[in-house]
């Protein structure tokens, strides 16, 4: 008798004790799933989507052929010219040409990011129940990257001083710029940003996405 109340209570004991295991493991986890889940704006949960933001960043290369041409203006400036270029064996072979004074053609090789600034104060985090709304700033370009290393001379006639040059080369960078907004790459831009942060939050989240 007094075997079988003992047996009795190590199995009361031992269930009491599998209960109070199970109920601190729902606490602890169900603790963790919220803090994971919760989207608030807080310095940490904003810094992780602006993370994000730097991988929905689009790169696109280009190379530009771009030109400078100046033309005589007077006789006399044309024959004063001829004479200068023709006792400078670097420009002899240019002294042929009866109307380009000068003549500079640039090879510029650049690259530009393109995506979201999200130091913007237009972006803001916001759940409601079942539901996250994410305010976005549309993208733009962040930046153009061309150096004087990237940039190859490919004619020059007569001589160029550096800040002509480097007019030449701003010129180029408006060029590359131009082909890559006839890409029209803005919805790209917001469907790769939208999907990677659409892959963070748990199912049965509603997200909405806005946009200035």
């Amino acid at each position: 008798m007094k075997k079988r109340l003992k047996l009795f209570r190590t199995i009361l004991s031992l269930g009491i004790l599998a209960v109070l295991i199970l109920l601190v493991w729902k606490f602890c986890s169900g603790k963790g799933e919220a803090e994971g889940f919760q989207i608030e704006n807080t310095p940490m949960r904003i810094e992780r989507i602006r993370n994000i933001a730097h991988l929905a960043t689009i790169s696109y290369k280009d190379e530009v052929v771009i030109d400078s041409t100046e033309y005589y203006q007077s006789t006399t400036e044309l024959v004063n010219d001829k004479i200068a270029k023709i006792t400078d064996p670097d420009n002899i072979k240019h002294a042929l040409d009866p109307y380009v004074k000068r003549k500079l053609t640039l090879i510029v090789k650049g690259e530009i990011r393109y995506g979201f600034d999200l130091k913007d104060s237009l972006f803001t985090i916001e759940e409601k129940e079942q539901e996250i709304f994410i305010r976005l700033p549309n993208p733009k370009i962040l930046d153009v990257i061309s150096t004087p290393s990237s940039t190859k001379i490919f004619l020059e006639n007569g001589r160029w001083k550096d800040h002509e040059i480097t007019i030449i080369q701003q010129q180029a960078r408006k060029k590359m710029i131009d082909h890559f907004l006839d890409m029209k790459l803005e919805n790209q831009a917001k469907y790769k940003l939208e999907k990677t942060i659409r892959q963070l939050i748990p199912p049965g989240k509603s997200i909405r996405f806005r946009y200035p």
